[in-house]
């Protein structure tokens, strides 16, 4: 079994939730395993997968669940440098920045790899953004090339059409669209080497990765993830996989194939990808989920690992459709992204009769930093910290706290992000000078120190795994002639986590109608981040001295058990 260890340090913490005159030892957590973590390869993050890829030969790694449709991980390893070709020929290159919109599509691992693979940077984004927060994207991310799936081409035009017309070098689409260039064509280019160090590249300064995350606060911002946390990541896998038992090893052989239904775009749904390319597994890709796609996916496919979000747990202990599908397939279920309590966490295990495991992590830290799962799996706890990171929690001044004090939890590892695309003063606000990404999460660790997450301090608002930032739907608020003033919270949902609700200030004689203001917002945001949670018009909205809206306290009516929509 793998070992943890903690480092002590010499910060007394005074008394804390009402206890008198204690002295608790500050410490930060640290993973030890046996012997020396492996070095990093100075690699080609792109590169780096292809050499683990092509050693499954004619395996088949990627399916559409919806056609059958598949690609070996030969085809794969044989078309990713010729599409790197054919973006060569458009003049990408080391440095240079592309767009890849698309959904839960099984050529997203071709098309990023290629893109990575000549040292350039990929921004995947998700089909259910809009016109308007894409371009936003497309301003921060400084994108000049773009891959787009074919049922998005309308929103990528109207983006672009928002910046300036020398903004676009070239898009080519993902399918089929008249008088377009595609992605079957860049198939057809003359393979192109990958980039590396001898061409320029710094896979510890460069990026090879652009995901989008709301932080903190304001607009969703540019993450810049090296090659180098890239690759850690995989390295880190290789390292737990070599000093795991037997029974460990055996029981990860039993997994070989995976339902993909996490939107690509997201950290989350990038490294299932990555990460199950990296051991050899199939990848089933379905690109819309419903209910009973998903249970004949599974049963059609003989899915072994079927990778979720809160909500879909709690969708899977409700369903009555369950019982119409073989799902006895499947061996290990794992989810992210947000919390679940313990009720439905051990309702699923009951159900399925297969271990649940979680983790933890931030888009700013390349995934996850603590794992939940095992034989020492403990309820209602995010894990332990795993290779390559370090955590501590610290309070309102920065100083260390000890076992079972709750305070902001901060990560350092070697996967923290070079910091958020063209955005100093936030990404300064996220890592301070000692290399500490501070997360926002309220926590805590325990005597065995597994990692417990009990709130947020930031205001985002998780739907479904989407991340929402409240000041977004505000604006969009105020922006209706009739509205003063407003503010969003999340408050909780059965089966979407959190979902959005507004509290609206009108103008004095106004007559508008909480059902026309609900459909002024949607018509103007995604659809996930529609006020679900609805509108409440309310005389004042409670701020504090400085004039910080005090949201805590519109949430007090939302904190009882009964209280759910």
């Amino acid at each position: 079994m793998v070992s943890y260890s903690v480092t002590q340090m010499s910060d007394r913490m005074g008394a804390g939730d009402g206890e008198q005159g204690e002295k608790r030892q500050g410490r930060i957590l640290q993973y030890t395993g046996p012997g020396p973590l492996p070095s990093i390869p100075d690699d080609n993050w792109a590169d780096f997968l292809l050499h683990q890829m092509a050693s499954y030969g004619d395996a088949v790694a990627v399916v559409e669940s919806e056609t059958g449709r598949q690609r070996t991980y030969s085809q794969l390893c044989h078309l990713i440098p010729r599409v790197a070709g054919g973006l060569a020929a458009s003049g990408v290159g080391l440095g240079s920045v592309v767009l890849f919109l698309m959904p839960c599509h099984m050529d997203y691992p071709l098309v990023a790899l290629a893109i990575v693979y000549r040292g350039a940077i990929c921004v995947p984004a998700n089909t259910a953004v809009d016109a308007e927060e894409l371009g936003h994207m497309l301003h921060v991310s400084g994108a000049r090339w773009a891959v787009v799936h074919e049922g998005a081409v309308d929103t990528a035009d109207a983006a672009f059409a928002l910046l300036p017309s020398t903004t676009l070098k070239k898009m080519w689409i993902l399918g089929t669209a008249p008088g377009r260039p595609t992605v079957a064509d860049l198939m057809t280019h003359n393979p192109a080497p990958p980039v590396t160090r001898a061409e320029g590249l710094d896979s510890a300064m460069m990026a090879a990765l652009m995901p989008f995350s709301s932080g903190t606060t304001g607009l969703p911002k540019g993450v810049l993830l090296s090659h180098r946390s890239l690759v850690a990541v995989r390295m880190r896998d290789r390292h737990q996989e070599e000093v795991a038992s037997e029974l460990e090893q055996a029981v990860r052989r039993l997994v070989n194939s995976v339902l993909m239904i996490m939107p690509v775009a997201h950290l989350y749904g990038t490294e299932i990808v990555m990460c199950n390319l990296y051991y050899g597994r199939k990848i089933v890709f379905l690109s819309e989920f419903s209910p009973k796609k998903y249970f004949e996916t599974i049963e059609r496919y003989k899915i072994t690992q079927s990778p979720l979000v809160p909500h879909l747990v709690k969708f899977l202990n409700e369903t009555p459709l369950l019982k119409k599908y073989n799902v006895s397939s499947v061996r290990s279920f794992f989810y992210s992204t947000a919390p679940l309590d313990a009720a439905s966490h051990d309702a699923f295990e009951k159900k399925m009769g297969v271990q649940l495991s979680t983790g933890y992590g931030l888009t700013e830290t390349c995934a996850a930093v603590a794992v939940n799962g095992g034989p020492n799996f403990k309820p209602n706890s995010v894990g332990k910290v795993i290779p390559y990171n370090e955590i501590k929690i610290v309070d309102k001044d920065g100083k260390l706290l000890g076992e079972g004090e709750k305070g902001e939890v901060c990560v350092r590892g070697a996967g923290t992000m070079l910091g958020y695309a063209n955005n100093p003063d936030a990404t300064a606000a996220m890592i301070d000078k000692e290399g500490w990404v501070h997360t926002g999460d309220i926590g805590y660790y325990d005597a065995d120190e597994f990692l417990y997450i009990t709130d947020r301090i930031k205001d985002i608002i998780k739907v479904k795994g989407y991340q929402v930032v409240p000041s977004e739907l505000e604006r969009v608020l105020l922006l209706n002639p009739h509205v003063a003033d407003a503010a969003v919270v999340g408050i909780p949902h059965h089966s979407k986590g959190e979902v959005p609700r507004a509290y609206v200030v009108l103008k004095p004689n106004s007559t508008l109608k909480e059902t026309h203001l609900q459909r002024y917002v949607a018509d103007r945001v995604a659809k996930y981040k529609q006020l679900t949670g609805g509108i409440k018009f309310v005389d004042s909205i409670p701020r504090n001295p400085t004039g910080k809206v005090l949201k805590r306290l519109l949430k007090e009516e939302f904190k009882t058990p009964t209280a759910r929509l």
